[in-house]
């Protein structure tokens, strides 16, 4: 079955620039264009993956983003704009990402591979955090992230393949994360999915990290394990 990949701009000369790009990695792929919010809102069928323009003249992005959260389109919209005062509520209609112009090739093609390997497992509502490192933003997903680490004013969020660090504070995350992660020490806050094995000294993740395990909180890190694994119906081994 061939991908849908639909893009909205009011330029054509920025539609084109993308369905060019896109094409070189994904030749195979089937792309619609428009050039204005209704045109698209008219158009029969569903996109694996939009690129959409916020700041058009006859309806905004963001009003065409709620209509079609509203015919239940669940897969990924990504926001492509000049304007980045618009973020907020570009993730309040549950955008994948949000990219500024002027974006390079690489950044493209990274974006729209998250966004195609996760618009199948992902649900509109799974829970996630936006965060801001850098003059990036980041979707992360709860169950995306193993730990979270941090270091004087800092915050590091491992992921698969990679991590994000900005400013925070670790007690903020331990109370909103929920009961699948646990705080192991004061540096680590855990997402007890993740973990393989334990002792009474450290936690080692499906990924092979080894994390230091307080001694004070080993019978409180078993109760909490115990609990979430008789929940998830399952048992490392």
């Amino acid at each position: 079955m061939l991908l849908n990949i639909w893009i909205c701009d009011d330029e054509k000369a920025i539609t084109n620039a993308i369905a060019s790009k896109i094409k070189v990695r994904y030749p195979n792929v089937q792309i619609k264009q428009f050039q204005n919010g209704y045109d698209l809102l008219k158009q029969d069928g569903s996109f694996d993956v939009l690129f959409l323009d916020i700041e058009m003249p006859d309806i905004k992005g963001i009003a065409v983003a709620e209509k079609l959260r509203a015919r239940q389109h669940v897969n990924p919209i990504i926001f492509v704009t000049a304007f980045e005062q618009y973020v907020f509520q570009a993730f309040d209609v549950q955008a994948f990402h949000y990219l500024l112009k002027p974006f390079d090739t690489k950044k493209l093609y990274e974006v729209l591979h998250t966004a195609l390997k996760n618009r199948s497992s992902q649900s509109i509502d799974a829970p996630y955090l936006v965060i801001k490192s850098g003059f990036d933003l980041h979707k992360v997903f709860y169950h995306e992230i193993h730990f979270i680490e941090v270091l004087g004013r800092k915050l590091t969020v491992h992921i698969e393949n990679g991590s994000y660090t900005f400013i925070g504070r670790l007690k903020q995350y331990e109370e909103n994360l929920g009961n699948s992660f646990y705080r192991i020490n004061r540096s680590y806050l855990v997402n007890l999915n993740y973990i393989a094995s334990y002792t009474k000294q450290q936690i080692i993740l499906d990924n092979g990290t080894i994390l230091t395990l307080s001694q004070k909180k080993y019978t409180q890190f078993l109760q909490a394990y115990m609990h979430y694994i008789q929940h998830k119906g399952y048992l490392h081994t």
